[in-house]
């Protein structure tokens, strides 16, 4: 599971004692640009520790839970409260997040986090390029961490800490026995660590090496997000370096701000450059790679991804040594599991369509469940939405809007042409239904007059009536917009979304609503149009 720019807030006041934000107890969840806030016990990673210290001390949703330990992902997130506001006996990554400590007017304002790791997991919580800070005057108040549990363990690098954090930085909790059992470790927070509790333990290479490969998973992450909210991925060869800033332009002005420039040609490393510099929102990646000697190319022309015709581990092993994400090609049973021994969770099937296309995949699907696929070859304007509309696939990869002819001619408006025409194949964008706003309680007569002229029926729902399918009747407290509104329907919200944000729109994120697997498929534009308001829908 995913939460993207959601808010998670207890509102209960820290007199309130125990008030959790959000309780996690499932593997690979992963948080994006969110916010959790409460006081005391603010985010809580499951599992529950093995047994409780007083009877009745786990009631709760989790009590006889069986205790499985937990691995929990957090990026750009806000994370606030006062006393353990991150506790549990789960793997915590946090990276790039602000830890806020809030005031509750106490000597000791409070404790980070409170691990209760189990003794044979080697990670906790881990604290990677984030920033500590708390409400005004709370300097030398709060601790980093306590253990919940006697094997806590707690790494905190490359991180700021504010004046708030006390200069021994970490608490036994009256637990002296657990200073020999619980883990907690600094580096590289420009603190002198000689001021620390003498039982902090030392950062080792196997710790940083261990990070740094978290690192490239959330990076890994966060492409294939990129790429299935774009949903096309152009396949580009360039004979004429000359050409890659004109062909950028074109790709990003019609709407797919992402290219694949294959190592088919010697143009590759320069074009990939020529591209970056014309584009610098653009997300380039280089195709066609076969050897260590390609990746360090593409790397060094700024590729942020790598994809391989084949599932080669000499060439996955390098690339997630260098940190960057690669899409290895699969055909068969074999490559997904050589791809899967490497930890990774999309690959790219090729050549879909010879292979079998969307049937084959579906069919490999079966067995190797956790992995999607992003197919090239064969993918076209006739059939690329067969792919993009089944959840096994990440993005398709084509060459159709890369017309040859032409790049040859210097026709660039041909590109662009071509590729709004794959966006609105794609997106398959449509006036839906329209909506009136109900005027002296005479909505549902008005819907019935409107299903009569459509030939449709009547339908109730939360918000008012449709008259028939195309024509929704506001319930007055429930309007939308000075005139109305005008539903626009889409094959995916979520690629529509990330489709008008890049042409300027605005969204009303509050007004977004989410099916069972927390894919979007409703949401508000911020601003009206000539009195009108919007919303994506699917």
């Amino acid at each position: 599971m995913t939460f993207e720019n959601v808010r998670v807030i207890n509102s209960n006041g820290h007199d309130e004692g125990q008030a959790i934000a959000l309780m996690i107890d499932g593997n690979d969840f992963r948080a994006v640009n969110c916010l959790f806030s409460s006081y005391q016990d603010t985010l809580f990673l499951g599992p529950l520790p093995e047994s409780e210290y007083e009877k009745g001390g786990f009631r709760g949703p989790l009590e006889n839970r069986e205790r499985v330990f937990r691995r929990a992902a957090f990026e750009k997130c806000l994370i606030e409260g006062s006393i353990d506001f991150i506790f549990g006996g789960g793997q915590g990554y946090f990276h790039d997040c602000e830890i806020r400590s809030l005031d509750i007017q106490q000597k000791i304002n409070g404790y980070v986090c409170a691990p209760s790791t189990p003794a044979d997991e080697p990670y906790g919580f881990i604290f990677d390029h984030c920033d500590f800070t708390a409400e005004e005057g709370m300097d030398d108040t709060v601790y980093l961490a306590r253990p919940w549990r006697d094997y806590g363990k707690c790494l905190i690098v490359n991180s700021h800490l504010g004046k708030h954090i006390r200069q021994e930085g970490y608490s036994d909790w009256d637990k002296e026995h657990a200073r020999k059992t619980c883990e907690f470790k600094e580096y590289n927070t420009g603190i002198d660590l000689k001021k620390r509790v003498s039982w902090l333990r030392d950062v080792n290479k196997e710790d940083l090496k261990y990070i740094s490969s978290l690192n490239k998973e959330e990076k890994m992450n966060d492409i294939n997000k990129k790429i299935h909210d774009i949903g096309i991925v152009p396949v580009i060869a360039l004979e004429n370096v000359e050409d890659a800033a004109p062909l950028a332009r074109a790709l990003c002005n019609g709407g797919l701000p992402v290219a694949e420039v294959t190592y088919r040609t010697a143009a590759a490393h320069d074009a990939m450059i020529e591209m970056r510099k014309a584009c610098p929102e653009m997300i380039i990646g280089a195709g066609t790679v076969l050897t260590t000697e390609q990746v360090d190319s593409a790397i060094d022309a700024g590729a942020e991804f790598i994809v391989s015709p084949g599932t080669n581990p000499v060439t996955i092993k390098y690339c997630q040594e260098k940190g960057i994400p690669i899409f290895p090609g699969t055909a068969n049973g074999a490559d997904i599991e050589t791809a899967m021994s490497f930890g990774l969770k999309v690959v790219k099937f090729f050549p879909a369509e010879p292979l079998g296309g969307l049937k084959m995949i579906k069919a490999l699907a079966a067995p190797y469940n956790t992995m999607k696929f992003m197919p090239t070859g064969g993918v076209n304007e006739g059939n690329v939405n067969s792919y993009l509309n089944d959840p096994v696939i990440v993005a398709c990869g084509g060459t159709w809007m890369i017309d040859k002819k032409a790049i040859a001619e210097k026709n660039f408006d041909r590109i662009e042409e071509l590729t709004r025409g794959a966006v609105n194949t794609m997106l398959g964008i449509k006036i839906k239904h329209i909506g009136i706003n109900e005027e002296n309680g005479n909505g549902l007569e008005l819907a019935k007059q409107f299903a009569r002229f459509f030939g449709g029926k009547v339908r109730e729902t939360s918000k008012g009536w449709f008259g028939s399918e195309l024509v929704e009747v506001m319930n007055e407290d429930k309007k939308k917009g000075t005139h109305g509104h005008i539903a626009v329907g889409v094959n995916n919200v979520d690629r529509a979304k990330r489709y008008f944000e890049a042409q300027g729109y605005e969204f009303d994120e509050d007004s977004a609503t989410y099916d069972e697997k927390g894919n979007m498929k409703f949401i508000y534009f911020k601003d009206e149009i000539g009195g009108f308001a919007i919303h994506l829908v699917l």
